[in-house]
């Protein structure tokens, strides 16, 4: 083959690669991590697809049939779908799905790995951190980037509290009690950390007890038995009186014999 007819070959397979290549877009991605009261997480992640015209919608719809639920199939695909948050090897699959209407494809997963770590504990609440290693994807050195087309929710548990004094002054503004939103910004040295309260031990009022145990029907049992138990004591303190008064009479008589004696013996 010429030169010149080998360099259009080589230039139009090119061309038919980034055609191919460039047929769709992910415009933009959502990324949340769930995290409950024991440092569980549930991590989602939602990306947002354009297509150029119905054929790329349709060959991109044949992608998913072919690829179904299997994560290595997508990682090694033209468009790589990889979790954010955990190795493909120590995930636990949820969810998996495209949506053609909306055209976002989202995938839904657990960990192994803790995705908050107790850090500290006292008899009124514990401390919590966020487990860098989340992150990591993210992570320069000690910066944290996260690029404008990617919007990362942290979602904690709904009675503990972010804290806050330990964020930097940029991502106030995204911070809620317990919520944090990460997009478009670039940090240094990020610690997500939040508290969580003991409960407190309820204390039962009187009232309360006895509507309880008007609903149970053990009110009832339980007359019966104070009534019981009062006429026990009844007899045992008429009986313990009489004893008490026995002894009393019995000494008071000794005495007087005594004194009776002591008195004949001066004479």
């Amino acid at each position: 083959m010429p030169p010149v007819k080998k360099t259009i070959a080589v230039l139009a397979f090119l061309l038919l690669i980034a055609g191919i290549a460039t047929a769709y877009t992910i415009e933009k991605k959502e990324l949340t991590i769930k995290i409950d009261e024991s440092g569980n997480g549930t991590f989602n992640e939602k990306y947002y697809f354009a297509f150029f015209d119905r054929q790329d919608l349709d060959e991109f719809l044949k992608v998913v049939t072919e690829n179904g639920q299997d994560l290595l199939k997508w990682q090694a695909s033209s468009t790589p779908i990889v979790p954010y948050f955990s190795s493909i090897e120590k995930l636990s699959l949820k969810e998996f799905s495209f949506n053609q209407a909306k055209q976002v494809l989202e995938l839904e997963y657990s960990a192994e790995e803790k995705s908050s770590v107790k850090i500290l504990e006292d008899q009124r609440s514990s401390v919590w951190r966020l487990n860098q290693s989340l992150l990591q994807k993210f992570e320069q050195g000690t910066i944290m980037e996260v690029p404008r087309d990617i919007t990362i929710s942290i979602e904690l548990p709904a009675n503990s509290e972010l804290k806050t004094e330990l964020l930097p002054q940029v991502l106030l503004a995204k911070a809620t009690k317990n919520t944090l939103s990460l997009n478009n910004v670039r940090v240094n040295n990020l610690n997500i950390q939040h508290v969580i309260p003991k409960p407190i031990a309820q204390t039962v009022s009187l009232t309360e007890l006895l509507n309880w145990l008007n609903s149970t029907g053990l009110i009832y049992a339980l007359i019966a038995a104070i009534i019981v138990l009062g006429a026990i004591i009844a007899v045992k303190r008429k009986s313990i009186s009489e004893r008490i008064e026995n002894y009393i009479v019995e000494h008071s008589e000794i005495s007087r014999k005594e004194e009776e004696e002591e008195i004949e013996i001066e004479e």
